[in-house]
Protein backbone atom coordinates (compact mmCIF):
# COMPACT_ATOMS: atom_id res chain seq x y z
CA UNK A 1 0.00 0.00 0.00
CA UNK A 2 1.13 3.69 -0.33
CA UNK A 3 0.29 6.33 1.61
CA UNK A 4 -0.71 9.60 0.21
CA UNK A 5 -1.31 12.74 2.56
CA UNK A 6 -2.37 10.53 5.49
CA UNK A 7 -4.51 8.34 3.43
CA UNK A 8 -3.63 4.74 2.63
CA UNK A 9 -4.22 3.83 -1.57
CA UNK A 10 -5.38 0.33 -2.34
CA UNK A 11 -3.59 -1.08 -5.33
CA UNK A 12 -6.37 -2.71 -6.78
CA UNK A 13 -8.48 0.99 -7.00
CA UNK A 14 -5.07 2.53 -8.41
CA UNK A 15 -5.38 -0.24 -11.52
CA UNK A 16 -9.06 -0.02 -11.68
CA UNK A 17 -9.03 3.95 -12.20
CA UNK A 18 -6.39 3.63 -14.86
CA UNK A 19 -8.38 0.56 -16.32
CA UNK A 20 -11.34 3.58 -16.64
CA UNK A 21 -9.58 6.18 -17.58
CA UNK A 22 -7.88 4.10 -20.49
CA UNK A 23 -11.53 3.22 -21.52
CA UNK A 24 -12.33 6.56 -21.48
CA UNK A 25 -9.60 7.79 -23.68
CA UNK A 26 -10.22 4.91 -26.28
CA UNK A 27 -14.30 6.00 -26.39
CA UNK A 28 -13.40 9.31 -27.05
CA UNK A 29 -10.72 8.45 -29.67
CA UNK A 30 -13.21 6.76 -31.78
CA UNK A 31 -15.34 10.04 -32.24
CA UNK A 32 -11.92 11.85 -32.71
CA UNK A 33 -11.25 13.34 -36.13
CA UNK A 34 -8.86 10.76 -38.15
CA UNK A 35 -4.91 11.60 -38.41
CA UNK A 36 -4.02 12.14 -42.09
CA UNK A 37 -0.39 11.78 -43.15
CA UNK A 38 1.30 14.91 -43.84
CA UNK A 39 3.79 14.36 -46.65
CA UNK A 40 6.67 16.28 -45.59
CA UNK A 41 9.13 16.12 -48.65
CA UNK A 42 6.17 17.54 -50.98
CA UNK A 43 7.56 18.84 -54.35
CA UNK A 44 6.47 22.09 -55.33
CA UNK A 45 3.30 22.89 -57.31
CA UNK A 46 1.99 25.93 -59.02
CA UNK A 47 -1.20 26.86 -59.13
CA UNK A 48 -3.70 26.32 -62.06
CA UNK A 49 -7.30 27.27 -63.03
CA UNK A 50 -8.76 23.59 -63.50
CA UNK A 51 -12.09 23.25 -65.24
CA UNK A 52 -14.65 20.48 -63.82
CA UNK A 53 -14.26 17.28 -65.83
CA UNK A 54 -16.57 17.27 -69.27
CA UNK A 55 -17.29 15.76 -71.86
CA UNK A 56 -17.12 16.57 -76.08
CA UNK A 57 -19.12 15.23 -77.97
CA UNK A 58 -19.15 14.28 -81.81
CA UNK A 59 -18.92 16.74 -84.37
CA UNK A 60 -17.56 19.67 -81.11
CA UNK A 61 -14.59 20.53 -80.57
CA UNK A 62 -12.90 23.16 -77.66
CA UNK A 63 -11.27 26.16 -76.93
CA UNK A 64 -9.13 27.28 -73.69
CA UNK A 65 -8.08 30.34 -73.65
CA UNK A 66 -6.67 32.99 -71.23
CA UNK A 67 -6.36 36.50 -70.85
CA UNK A 68 -3.85 38.61 -68.73
CA UNK A 69 -4.87 41.52 -67.21
CA UNK A 70 -1.63 41.81 -65.36
CA UNK A 71 1.05 44.66 -65.95
CA UNK A 72 3.56 42.10 -66.41
CA UNK A 73 3.57 38.85 -68.82
CA UNK A 74 2.37 35.83 -67.54
CA UNK A 75 3.43 32.28 -68.41
CA UNK A 76 0.78 29.19 -68.62
CA UNK A 77 0.84 26.00 -69.91
CA UNK A 78 -2.60 24.77 -71.37
CA UNK A 79 -3.13 21.08 -70.01
CA UNK A 80 -5.52 18.55 -72.17
CA UNK A 81 -6.16 15.31 -71.09
CA UNK A 82 -8.30 12.93 -73.10
CA UNK A 83 -9.36 10.14 -70.48
CA UNK A 84 -10.90 8.13 -73.49
CA UNK A 85 -8.41 8.91 -76.39
CA UNK A 86 -4.63 9.66 -74.28
CA UNK A 87 -3.20 10.20 -78.09
CA UNK A 88 -4.94 12.84 -77.89
CA UNK A 89 -3.21 14.48 -74.66
CA UNK A 90 -1.39 18.06 -75.00
CA UNK A 91 0.20 20.87 -73.10
CA UNK A 92 1.31 23.96 -74.46
CA UNK A 93 3.26 26.78 -73.22
CA UNK A 94 1.91 30.60 -73.71
CA UNK A 95 3.80 33.82 -72.55
CA UNK A 96 0.72 36.47 -72.51
CA UNK A 97 1.42 40.01 -72.88
CA UNK A 98 -0.40 42.15 -70.55
CA UNK A 99 -4.32 43.15 -71.51
CA UNK A 100 -4.27 40.36 -74.45
CA UNK A 101 -5.00 36.90 -74.78
CA UNK A 102 -3.92 33.45 -76.07
CA UNK A 103 -5.11 29.96 -76.67
CA UNK A 104 -4.40 26.57 -76.69
CA UNK A 105 -4.67 24.63 -79.77
CA UNK A 106 -8.27 23.47 -80.81
CA UNK A 107 -9.43 20.29 -80.12
CA UNK A 108 -12.54 19.03 -82.56
CA UNK A 109 -13.89 15.42 -82.85
CA UNK A 110 -15.27 13.26 -85.64
CA UNK A 111 -15.51 10.12 -84.63
CA UNK A 112 -18.58 8.34 -83.24
CA UNK A 113 -17.19 8.61 -79.12
CA UNK A 114 -17.74 10.88 -76.91
CA UNK A 115 -14.31 12.18 -75.22
CA UNK A 116 -13.79 13.00 -71.63
CA UNK A 117 -11.60 15.72 -70.90
CA UNK A 118 -9.62 16.85 -67.88
CA UNK A 119 -8.63 20.22 -68.58
CA UNK A 120 -6.31 23.32 -66.92
CA UNK A 121 -3.92 26.03 -66.95
CA UNK A 122 -1.35 25.71 -64.82
CA UNK A 123 -0.14 29.47 -63.98
CA UNK A 124 3.87 29.45 -64.26
CA UNK A 125 4.81 32.90 -63.81
CA UNK A 126 4.57 35.46 -62.45
CA UNK A 127 4.71 34.43 -58.52
CA UNK A 128 1.69 36.12 -58.13
CA UNK A 129 0.08 33.82 -60.51
CA UNK A 130 2.54 30.10 -59.77
CA UNK A 131 1.91 30.92 -56.21
CA UNK A 132 -1.71 31.84 -55.64
CA UNK A 133 -4.17 31.09 -53.54
CA UNK A 134 -7.51 33.53 -54.23
CA UNK A 135 -9.08 33.70 -57.59
CA UNK A 136 -8.81 36.00 -59.45
CA UNK A 137 -6.80 37.75 -56.57
CA UNK A 138 -3.62 39.01 -57.33
CA UNK A 139 -2.45 37.01 -60.57
CA UNK A 140 -5.17 38.52 -62.13
CA UNK A 141 -5.33 35.89 -64.93
CA UNK A 142 -8.51 34.61 -66.02
CA UNK A 143 -8.95 31.53 -67.71
CA UNK A 144 -12.38 29.98 -69.92
CA UNK A 145 -12.98 26.53 -71.97
CA UNK A 146 -15.50 26.51 -74.38
CA UNK A 147 -17.30 23.85 -76.10
CA UNK A 148 -19.14 24.70 -79.40
CA UNK A 149 -20.51 22.67 -82.34
CA UNK A 150 -23.24 19.94 -83.15
CA UNK A 151 -24.76 18.35 -80.23
CA UNK A 152 -27.52 15.16 -80.77
CA UNK A 153 -28.21 17.19 -84.42
CA UNK A 154 -28.50 20.73 -83.56
CA UNK A 155 -25.50 23.38 -83.66
CA UNK A 156 -24.79 24.37 -79.70
CA UNK A 157 -23.29 28.18 -80.11
CA UNK A 158 -21.21 27.99 -77.04
CA UNK A 159 -20.60 25.97 -73.61
CA UNK A 160 -19.00 28.15 -71.69
CA UNK A 161 -17.09 26.99 -68.37
CA UNK A 162 -15.31 28.58 -65.30
CA UNK A 163 -12.49 27.21 -63.36
CA UNK A 164 -11.49 26.99 -60.00
CA UNK A 165 -8.30 27.75 -58.76
CA UNK A 166 -6.09 24.98 -57.27
CA UNK A 167 -3.60 27.02 -55.13
CA UNK A 168 0.01 26.58 -55.51
CA UNK A 169 2.43 24.82 -53.13
CA UNK A 170 5.98 25.77 -52.34
CA UNK A 171 6.60 22.72 -51.47
CA UNK A 172 9.06 21.79 -48.72
CA UNK A 173 12.88 21.08 -50.06
CA UNK A 174 14.11 17.38 -49.18
CA UNK A 175 16.48 17.24 -46.73
CA UNK A 176 19.91 15.02 -47.74
CA UNK A 177 20.47 12.63 -45.24
CA UNK A 178 23.94 12.04 -45.04
CA UNK A 179 25.75 8.97 -42.94
CA UNK A 180 27.02 8.68 -39.67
Amino acid sequence: MSVHQGRQCDPGSLRTIAAISSALLLALSIYAAPAHAIELFQPPTNASLAFSPTSVSTNQFTNICAVNYNKAAATVEFVFKDQTDPAQNFNSVAVIAPGTRDCAPVFATGGPVAHDLLVSIVLQSPTECSQGTDYPGKCRVLGSLEISGDVEGQFVNRIHLEPVLLPGSPGRPQIPITPR
